[in-house]
């Protein structure tokens, strides 16, 4: 069973929660990213952005720090974009949890709504950041296949 644990995680925003991940008939939403508008930030100064996401109800997702070295972690990731400075990127606690089909091993997961923030510092204008999301989603009786959803975000630094 252990091979059946990745973690994953995807979200796009600034399109319609239908339109965030590409959707097969039968396939079920696991994540969805919550709405964004462009957002604001002061042109040449350090700045955070957080990208909110909703976890399906009955379903967890690994944290970006797993317990165990053979889970997936949840990752972020952003591609570089011109007059922008990317930093770090700051995952939410995880919540440690026992489960059905493991009730003694420990997991380390994302339930509900959480937030990943990006650091970033950008030159003045308007710019287009491109990342996605990576997640494996699991409920109390398995694991689905992992799934990797881009993200778009307008940043206008003033």
């Amino acid at each position: 069973m252990r091979a059946f644990f990745a973690g994953m995680m995807t979200v796009m925003l600034l399109v319609p929660a239908s339109a965030q991940q590409p959707f097969n008939a039968g396939q079920r939403i696991f994540v969805t990213a919550m709405p964004q508008d462009p957002v604001q930030i002061a042109a040449g100064r350090p700045s955070a952005i957080d990208f909110r996401f909703r976890v399906a109800s009955g379903l967890h997702i690994n944290s970006h720090k797993p317990l165990e070295d053979y889970l997936i972690p949840t990752t972020f990731t952003v591609a570089s974009a011109s007059g922008v400075k990317l930093g770090a990127v700051d995952y939410p606690t995880g919540e440690q949890r026992t489960f059905a089909f493991s009730s003694t091993e420990k997991l380390d997961v994302y339930t509900g709504d959480i937030a990943v923030h990006l650091h970033l510092t950008a030159q003045p204008g308007e710019h287009v950041l491109n990342a996605t999301l990576r997640y494996q989603a699991c409920d109390n009786r398995a694991c689905y296949p992992p799934r990797t959803v881009p993200v778009k975000l307008v940043v206008e630094a003033k």
